[in-house]
């Protein structure tokens, strides 16, 4: 019961936004009398770029969207299972998706035939979700570096969905308001992910004033905040650490007395 009630919020979130899109393509494509082939095939493309726009939304790990998923170890959960869902769906709608009514293909320079670019998009994409599966593999700088370059992928699928959809995304209805509101904001927490969250998410600092090396994985840190800093078991935080005979890499802890011994020294309680 626990575990559902901890769900519910996640589900309500994901399921809204991929429930909202594929009503608002049924009602529409149902209105202008398109055939069932055509319309599936839109709506798994478009629902395919609402699971893209959601993992970039999860990466910016917003409090309000953590908030929502409860915890960023939640949020992460829901993030792997979101691209791996994706990914797998991309192969479903490869299979059975249909270029009919599809006319004026444009080929773009760099980004070539539209209707070869979800190929494309699905090779990249991928290609990068097999190496975030080997993430023991990477410092979480390089993990880091690794997300960004999913954008590719998702400027390619969006390039293939708004140029081979059988509606006029370039018009004026609510189907396309609802398609370029959620481009702004894949692309827009790309941005934010990218360019903004390192420069303000940091808002806690601290002096390091005692490291102890116990093995060649693990150290023993005590920190003396600044302000207070409130943390519970299982919390997560992330933390960059500038010092000599450390790697200033972007580490993320995990505040659980079993995985990582960490003293804080709390200046203002």
């Amino acid at each position: 019961m626990n575990l559902i009630k901890r769900q519910l919020k996640p589900i309500l979130f994901v399921g809204g936004i991929l429930l909202s899109n594929m009503l608002l393509w049924y009602l529409y494509l149902s209105n202008a009398y398109i055939a069932l082939e055509p319309m599936l095939t839109a709506i798994m493309g478009s629902s395919l770029l609402m699971g893209f726009m959601i993992v970039f939304v999860l990466s910016t790990r917003n409090k309000v969207v953590v908030k929502v998923f409860g915890d960023l170890g939640n949020l992460y959960t829901w993030h792997r299972i979101i691209a791996i869902t994706t990914t797998l769906l991309i192969f479903v709608h490869g299979l059975f998706a249909t270029a009919k009514g599809v006319m004026n293909i444009p080929d773009v320079f760099l980004l070539g035939n539209a209707l070869n670019a979800g190929e494309t998009a699905r090779n990249i994409f991928i290609g990068l979700v097999l190496l975030a599966l080997c993430a023991k593999l990477f410092q979480y700088e390089h993990f880091r570096y690794l997300h960004r370059l999913l954008i590719f992928p998702y400027i390619f699928a969006l390039y293939h969905g708004f140029y081979t959809s059988i509606v006029d995304l370039f018009s004026f209805s609510y189907l396309s308001i609802w398609m370029w509101f959620t481009l702004v904001l894949g692309i827009g927490s790309y941005i934010y992910m990218v360019m903004i969250y390192q420069r303000t998410s940091f808002k806690h600092h601290g002096q390091l004033i005692e490291k102890v090396i116990l093995n060649d994985a693990i150290y023993e840190l005590k920190i003396k905040m600044n302000k207070f800093y409130p943390i519970e078991p299982g919390q997560y935080a992330f933390i960059k650490i500038y010092k000599k005979g450390l790697k200033k890499n972007l580490i993320l802890f995990l505040f659980q007395r079993l995985m990582v011994r960490m003293f804080i020294s709390q200046s203002k309680l």
